[in-house]
């Protein structure tokens, strides 16, 4: 008899956690329940601070992204002497 091995998690195999967070912002009072946790999380002195810092680390990554880009060589386009 053959036996079918199932999943130890089934949210591992199903695309469902990763269509979570694309749901979480499809509507107006979604994002002012996020905004109104972070502020009582955070607090409202500490948020700014924090998105400077983060805003500076998007920077630095994207900085850092665009100079690994320029590092890498170029590939050689291969050159065929051979009409086609």
């Amino acid at each position: 008899m053959p036996t079918t091995t199932q999943p130890a998690h089934p949210a591992i195999t199903s695309r469902k956690g990763t269509d979570m967070f694309g749901d979480l912002f499809d509507s107006p009072w979604k994002i002012l329940i996020v905004a109104v946790v972070l502020i009582v999380l955070f607090g409202s002195k500490k948020l700014p601070h924090a998105a400077r810092s983060l805003g500076q680390s998007m920077r630095i990554l994207k900085a850092e992204v665009g100079s690994l880009h320029q590092d890498e060589p170029e590939l050689p386009q291969p050159h065929s002497d051979q009409p086609s």
